[in-house]
């Protein structure tokens, strides 16, 4: 199957719903801290096509981690909103602060149809170099710390991964900011909750780069497109 199976996430899992069905987002809430109210937003990049790999397979995604505000931290941000930094809404209605950077360096991984169950062990395998795996579903995995989304690539030859010398190609355009990505994300996420077909689609254009993150905020005339 091209999709995970999230009918049997982990208890406390949340997951965010996609009008669209071309991503999967869940929030898992951090149990290990001892501390309440933090979160970690695990969204798989969109429109990436699904990998297989044997028995495997696996989604790349990216992942940021967020602390719930109290109702009295909202109001304040109101007054002050040069103090506002970039807030989610969770699929509970609760709104949170971002804490640091995203990351771009997790996998969704799950067996394939007919195939054996997976294992941190076995997962661990094919992607050695990877910083946790965390099972948070009955057959979905989460792998923080892939330095690649291919499986194995850090135990091949150092010859195999070089290149031969070809002439250099056109400049790409510059990268984006990595703030502007997650602004970019934000007002997708809350283009789809508001189930505005017309906004969805003017935030796509701004996860594009095509500038579409004002019109992912308010109602765009339908001469925009």
């Amino acid at each position: 199957m091209d999709q995970p199976d999230l009918r049997t996430l982990s208890p406390g899992i949340l997951q965010e719903p996609i009008a669209d069905g071309d991503q999967v987002i869940i929030w898992l809430p951090e149990t290990g801290s001892g501390q309440s109210g933090y979160w970690e937003r695990i969204a798989t990049v969109p429109r990436v096509k699904t990998e297989h790999d044997t028995t495997l397979s696996y989604l790349q995604a990216t992942s940021i981690r967020a602390r719930t505000l109290h109702p009295w931290a909202k109001l304040w941000r109101g007054i002050r909103p040069g103090s506002k930094g970039q807030t989610w809404t969770l699929p509970n209605g609760q709104s949170a602060e971002q804490i640091g950077s995203r990351r771009n360096d997790v996998v969704l991984a799950w067996a394939q149809d007919g195939s054996p169950p997976l294992d941190e062990a076995g997962l661990k395998s094919h992607w050695p170099q990877s910083e946790t795996v965390e099972k948070i579903g009955d057959n979905l995995f989460l792998i923080r710390g892939v330095e690649s989304p291919t499986p194995e690539t850090a135990s091949e030859p150092a010859a195999q991964l070089t290149a031969p010398e070809s002439p250099s190609p056109p400049s790409p355009l510059p990268p984006r900011a990595r703030g502007e990505d997650e602004e970019a994300e934000q007002a997708l996420s809350a283009a789809r909750q508001s189930g505005d077909k017309l906004r969805i689609v003017h935030a796509r254009r701004g996860m594009d780069g095509g500038g579409g993150l004002q019109c992912a905020a308010r109602n765009c005339p339908a001469a925009g497109l």
